[in-house]
């Protein structure tokens, strides 16, 4: 399969000013790829040039598997853009400009547009002009138009730009709340398992039991964002993460005790986050221990947590600057 967007060389410039110098890029297709970048560092033009707006002075492009320079009108119909400004028509409504964008695309699908503007929180807004909307909600608008025609590959040019902060952590809580929520949900699966099966005591407190998986949740989602943020593609973050994970298991003393393991080993068990787990596990449902003695697996979750996000802070900050 062919990469969503192959670049060679790509340059464009602006009389003597070259505002894109020799871009080489491979993005796969499937894959959330980011330009960061300071102002003026060709980000926007790069995204122009990608989706035809722009036509590149030289080098070789190609986008879903068609070529930049003389399959421009085909690429335009495959993908979905949105622009750096408010670029929508103010005297139309959040529903009229929806509508007319996929009658650009030769779509005329009521439902999908009233769908689109329940999607993005816009239906309060479905009969007023997009002029009179706030900035966050017309870049909100801006988006639900750009994917009106189901789009293979969409550009957006400064996502967040104009947004108020409720929908930015909108955009983070939608990935890590499903993500808590579902493993929860698996965890007190098998723990239901283990009580009719294996016929193991219930826990003294349901609370303390849920506040520790919490902080062990926190930990893993701080040790994948940290993964992330050294990864360079998503097969690299996927290879990381089973680099970690198989040894998280093995070593944890989850399948082979500690004490077994031979001495030079022993040592890199308690730097795994799910070695602390299974002692809280073990301590919470075999021993019925109180959560004073599971203090120190707590505070080092806890210490995991921070120290992964901080580490990940530091690096997305070294890579804006």
């Amino acid at each position: 399969m062919s990469a969503a967007i192959e670049t060679r060389s790509l340059t464009r410039r602006f009389g003597d000013f070259v505002a894109l110098d020799r871009l080489d890029l491979s993005v796969p297709r499937g894959e959330i790829f980011g330009l960061l970048g300071p102002n003026a560092a060709g980000k926007s033009t790069a995204i122009r040039l990608l989706a035809g707006i722009l036509r590149a002075d030289s080098g070789e492009a190609q986008v879903l598997g068609l070529d930049l320079f003389t399959q421009t009108e085909q690429i335009k119909r495959r993908i979905g853009y949105v622009a750096q400004h408010f670029a929508l028509y103010p005297d139309l409504s959040a529903l009229e400009i929806i509508r007319f964008y996929g009658g650009l695309y030769g779509i005329d699908d009521a439902g999908r547009a009233r769908d689109l503007l329940e999607r993005y929180d816009l239906a309060q807004f479905s009969q007023r002009r997009a002029g009179l909307l706030s900035g966050g909600y017309q870049r909100r608008l801006a988006i639900a138009a750009a994917t009106m025609h189901d789009p293979e590959l969409i550009f957006l040019d400064e996502p967040t730009a104009g947004i108020d902060p409720l929908t930015r952590s909108q955009f983070i809580l939608g990935k890590i709340i499903p993500y808590v929520l579902i493993s929860l949900v698996d965890f007190y699966a098998i723990l239901g398992f283990s009580w009719l099966v294996f016929d193991l005591p219930a826990p003294n407190s349901h609370a303390v039991l849920l506040s520790l998986a919490m902080t062990y949740l926190a930990a893993l989602i701080s040790m994948g964002l940290a993964i992330s943020t050294v990864s360079q593609t998503q097969q690299q973050a996927i290879f990381i993460s089973i680099f970690v994970l198989i040894p998280s298991i093995l070593l944890s003393g989850f399948i082979f005790p500690i004490e077994a393991m031979p001495a030079y080993i022993q040592p890199v068990a308690y730097i795994i986050a799910f070695t602390y787990f299974v002692d809280i596990i073990r301590g919470i449902l075999l021993k019925q221990n109180p959560f004073v003695e599971l203090l120190p697996q707590f505070l080092a979750l806890a210490a995991f947590a921070v120290v992964f996000t901080s580490f990940s802070i530091l690096c997305f900050r070294k890579t804006l600057a």
